[in-house]
């Protein structure tokens, strides 16, 4: 302290005595930086005197997020607006070219009987029925949407079916062959593995629901709202996504009581009748495994 002209004026304060200050002036953030200060010490103690029990803890912490990550569902593209779309003429008709895309080759690729396809939610967490087999959806996955077997006859423009004159018939003339059932307009790929009953155990099964050809090997391109589609080409199609896709889906209708009341009442719907809800669980329940074993088996 010294003595100006009768005032006394004080040192400039020191570095330790403004931080002081300033601490006390925010307390709750002097207790964070206290706080973080001591983690940081125990967590350098810990990696120097016991690092292996870090690295198990670190390893579990990564194993635990990975975890939670397989059971959110994947983040997919929005499908874009298509304004018009068409097939491109490759020497057979409109008939023809269903029937391959809808026609079973004898594959259940999906684990899980058809109408629980049809009955299953998407892998969201949603307050109301959201279908897995919703027509866009699906689209997000990369399948080509396909008109349903009831009313089709080789026309329908909305699909790319326009009029069958251009197409022509050079690879099978005369050859028209029934249409395959996809009543649900199941996209291009698509195919019912009709029930019967299993030759090793006797036991009887229902209608699966698998992939043809087609899924892999039909092709589209979209340019300004115009979808081009043609069979031969690669296909855009995340498979592995959509067995991901129906493994969370049954998770989430297993772990969620209201979302098991929804699928059990959308397969009454499907059905025409009731069902038993304590056998559908146990028969769901195992559905995850046949998944697992048909994919140790591939």
């Amino acid at each position: 302290m010294k003595k100006m002209d009768g005032v006394l004026a004080m040192g400039r304060p020191s570095f330790g005595s403004r931080l002081y200050s300033w601490l006390m002036r925010w307390p709750h953030i002097t207790s964070l930086l206290l706080a973080t200060v001591v983690v940081v010490i125990v967590a350098a103690g810990l990696v120097y005197f016991a690092p292996e029990k870090v690295r198990d803890a670190a390893l579990k912490i990564k194993n635990d997020a990975n975890l939670v990550a397989q059971l959110l569902p994947a983040t997919l593209p929005e499908p874009s607006k298509i304004e018009s779309a068409y097939w491109l003429p490759q020497n057979w008709s409109a008939r023809q070219r269903y029937w391959f895309h809808h026609t079973s080759q004898g594959t259940a690729t999906i684990p899980v009987p058809y109408q629980w396809f049809l009955a299953l939610e998407r892998p969201e967490l949603s307050f109301s029925y959201t279908s897995l087999t919703d027509e866009n959806y699906l689209r997000r996955l990369g399948f080509i949407p396909s008109p349903g077997s009831k009313d089709f006859a080789g026309i329908a423009p909305a699909y790319g079916y326009h009029d069958d004159a251009p197409n022509g018939d050079i690879a099978n003339p005369g050859w028209t062959p029934s249409a395959p059932a996809n009543p649900n307009a199941l996209p291009v790929g698509f195919a019912i593995l009709k029930g019967g009953v299993d030759p090793a155990t006797g036991v009887p099964y229902e209608d699966q629901i698998g992939l043809t050809c087609a899924a892999c090997h039909t092709g589209h391109l979209e340019y300004k709202n115009v979808s081009i589609r043609f069979d031969g080409g690669p296909a855009m199609v995340n498979l592995g996504e959509v067995e991901r896709a129906v493994g969370l889906s049954i998770g989430y209708t297993l772990i969620l009581p209201w979302r098991f009341e929804r699928f059990a009442s959308k397969l009454e719907q499907i059905k025409g009748q009731s069902v038993d809800r304590n056998q559908l669980r146990s028969d769901l329940e195992l559905a995850p495994k046949n998944q697992e074993a048909k994919g140790r088996d591939r």
